[in-house]
């Protein structure tokens, strides 16, 4: 994962786009590192794959209020379901979206439903990409219905549920910088460490790190997130000095910080 790929002021879309394009098929995913699920989800509706296809293809072109129609009675159906709710969200944003520019009091509902579906995916698990359910919830708080509030609360529960997951990570160590805080900085990247497994999940938290770094954050928070960024780079290929894959997303991220304008 790269720089580029992540969020922009705006990446609350990726919820709906990274739904419609994942594969058929995916290992679901429950809470990650030992956190906690208000509710015990529940397995897939029947011809549940025939679904998610036909909402994808419709997602593409546009029709979020037909891919609505199709998953809302097999939500209703299914309340446990934590990724029915996770589609259901995103189809609710993508139509909210659409209509923000012609009916702003219709979008703010779908808006509303978004989050509220969301957040049952994210009580039960998540549904099958927890990270996109995490930063879909949390993002809608950033820009389509902004609350400081519900946004730190929101961030302290992913990192209570999902510490295993680079992005509840990413999202508190942005807590820290949104506060104030640059002196816990270093706290929080040790919390980061102890709870993502060394590799793939370490890595994708520093290309999230240079990512926060190319924000407008104080030049001190800046520096200490690139340091940290490339200190887990350099720790990942120690630890997999033979493989080639840790090698190439470790130089990804180095290649991140290089391309960090200056400030």
């Amino acid at each position: 994962m790269t720089t580029d790929s992540v969020r922009t002021a705006t990446c609350a879309t990726a919820l709906m786009i990274a739904l419609a394009v994942l594969p058929a098929s995916s290992p679901a995913q429950t809470t990650a590192g030992g956190g906690k699920t208000a509710t015990a989800p529940a397995g897939p509706p029947p011809d549940w794959e025939r679904t998610k296809a036909r909402m994808r293809e419709l997602t593409l072109v546009g029709e979020d209020l037909k891919a609505i129609a199709i998953v809302e009675p097999i939500v209703a159906a299914h309340p446990r379901f934590a990724e029915g709710h996770a589609r259901l969200g995103g189809a609710h944003e993508g139509a909210a979206r659409a209509l923000a520019r012609t009916d702003r009091a219709l979008a703010a509902k779908h808006f509303e439903l978004a989050a509220t579906h969301l957040r049952h995916a994210f009580e039960l698990g998540g549904g099958e990409y927890p990270d996109a359910t995490i930063r879909g919830l949390i993002d809608l708080y950033e820009y389509a219905l902004p609350s400081a509030e519900k946004w730190k609360a929101t961030v302290l529960d992913a990192l209570a549920r999902y510490p295993a997951e680079p992005v509840s990570q990413w999202y508190g160590t942005e807590l820290v910088i949104r506060e104030g805080r640059i002196a816990d900085l270093d706290g929080a990247f040790r919390r980061a460490r102890v709870a993502l497994p060394a590799g793939e999940p370490r890595l994708e938290y520093a290309s999230l790190l240079v990512a926060l770094a190319a924000r407008n954050v104080p030049p001190a928070a800046r520096t200490a997130v690139v340091r940290e960024a490339l200190a887990l780079a350099d720790d990942a290929v120690k630890g997999s000095p033979s493989d080639r894959a840790v090698k190439r997303k470790a130089d990804g991220v180095r290649e991140d910080v290089a391309r960090l304008p200056p400030k």
